[in-house]
């Protein structure tokens, strides 16, 4: 089934530019790449990293373009309820599904000085 699909997979499309986020819900070109986490280190997303575009484990897929270097990318886990981030001080926390979007966006970056407890 295509949730199955979209946990475990990204779609990749034909071209260098960054996927708009109605490119990446209609996928009318490219396909499913199936390789996520396999070359883990080379550090590409589909490899190893994520964006925070999407919430934790979003039902929505994941997409890239042929680079692998621009795409929208959720955190993604199979743990129950949320993920496990690692945060640039060594911690690690766990982060529900249900986080608000604006929130898991703005943790994303340095601009609004957000402390997370």
């Amino acid at each position: 089934p295509e949730s199955r699909q979209a946990q475990f997979s990204m779609w990749e499309f034909p071209d260098r530019r960054a996927p708009t986020e109605q490119e990446c819900a209609a996928r009318t070109t490219g396909g499913w790449n199936n390789h996520r986490g396999e070359k883990w280190i080379m550090g590409n997303y589909g490899n190893s990293l994520y964006n925070h575009t999407l919430p934790p484990n979003a039902r929505q897929c994941d997409c890239m373009n042929q680079t692998q270097q621009q795409g929208r990318f959720a955190a993604r886990s199979q743990h129950v309820g949320g993920v496990n981030a690692a945060l640039c001080d060594g911690s690690v926390s766990f982060w529900s599904d249900d986080i608000e979007a604006s929130l898991w966006q703005d943790l994303a970056s340095r601009d609004g000085h957000e402390v997370v407890p």
